[in-house]
């Protein structure tokens, strides 16, 4: 349905309609919303909403347009955002072509990790007479995955050696398991992708204090279009994953970790065979579950086994990690 179809009037009907309803745009960015107010003045300009992220506290602008993204919206959302010292921008509009992606992505990685820039696509659907369901679709986050990936592309990829622990790390992790420089693809210092079945990866994460896999889309594919796609399966797959389909951040879902001491060189084995594992039986179970449409017979039961044996593993490894780090 078109938007101005939904909406009539941008300021005197999307905007209330969007105020009352936050939470909606709150779950599909992952961040804890509230109004403040609208229509704020910013140097005799007026930006949409402003809003708090209850998480920290800081200041949220929103911006929004019932037509596709212009240059006119991008430059007020910069001015906007140093006019009332926001910390994060959410841009909402009609849709998004290439050069507006790319300016968020730029912000992204050029500003300090304590700013974050969402593109955001609204759209308004109907089936029959129903009311009005609005869909969001968040096209552009700060995820770290992507941030890092930014810089790296900015600044010069990282050495992975020995001087760079966590270099150091995947070095090891790659030894240990060969077939893992064909099965995924090193993003930044932190992470690696493994793509599933088309338009969705499985990632492995290193951070701190934790290690951790999750769900995402691929490059340009909004995390709310993968847990869209995942839905009907929700139960199964939370049942299977031991993870819950909820997006984080605006960027990942189905997010699973486990607290370890990553700088310690002692537990990197144990941490290569727990991501290797876990991303194996998120691997094996979403593939299992999204091609059950299809008729699969034998091939089908074989694919659930590998499942329960990957699950059996994952949880062992688990066991062995927790007893290393309490040790």
């Amino acid at each position: 349905m078109p938007l101005r179809v939904a909406w009539p009037h941008e300021t005197q009907m999307f905007t209330p309609w969007l105020a009352a309803n936050i939470d909606k745009l709150a779950a599909a960015i992952g961040i804890p919303l509230v109004v403040l107010g609208a229509e704020a003045q910013v140097d005799g300009l007026v930006a949409d909403l402003l809003a708090r992220n209850l998480r920290d506290g800081t200041l949220v602008l929103i911006e929004s347009q019932l037509e596709p993204a212009d240059l006119l919206h991008l430059g007020q959302i910069v001015a906007y955002q140093a006019g009332l010292n926001a910390r994060t921008v959410i841009w909402i509009a009609a849709g998004f072509k290439e050069p507006y992606l790319s300016a968020i992505r730029w912000l992204n990685a050029t500003t300090p990790s304590s700013f974050a820039f969402f593109a955001v696509r609204v759209r308004a659907l109907r089936i029959g007479a129903s009311e009005i369901a609005p869909a969001f679709d968040v096209l552009e986050s700060p995820d770290v995955v992507s941030r890092t990936m930014l810089r790296v592309a900015l600044k010069g990829a990282p050495k992975l050696t020995s001087a760079n622990p966590l270099g150091a790390f995947w070095s090891q992790f790659l030894e240990r398991y060969s077939d893992e420089a064909a099965r995924s693809r090193q993003l930044g210092e932190r992470c690696r992708w493994r793509t599933t079945l088309g338009e969705i990866v499985v990632g492995q994460q290193v951070q701190e204090r934790c290690i951790r896999v999750f769900v995402r889309g691929r490059d340009g594919v909004a995390i709310s279009t993968v847990v869209m796609l995942l839905a009907p399966h929700r139960e199964a797959l939370e049942a299977k994953l031991g993870a819950s389909l909820t997006i984080e951040n605006g960027c990942v879902a189905a997010a699973k970790g486990l607290e370890v001491e990553t700088a310690d060189p002692a537990n990197w084995s144990a941490m290569a065979d727990w991501l290797r594992t876990q991303s194996g039986n998120y691997e094996t179970v979403l593939r299992s579950t999204l091609e059950s449409l299809v008729p699969g017979g034998k091939r089908q039961k074989r694919k659930e086994s590998l499942s329960e044996r990957s699950s059996a593993e994952a949880a062992r490894i688990t066991r062995q990690l927790q007893a290393t780090t309490t040790g």
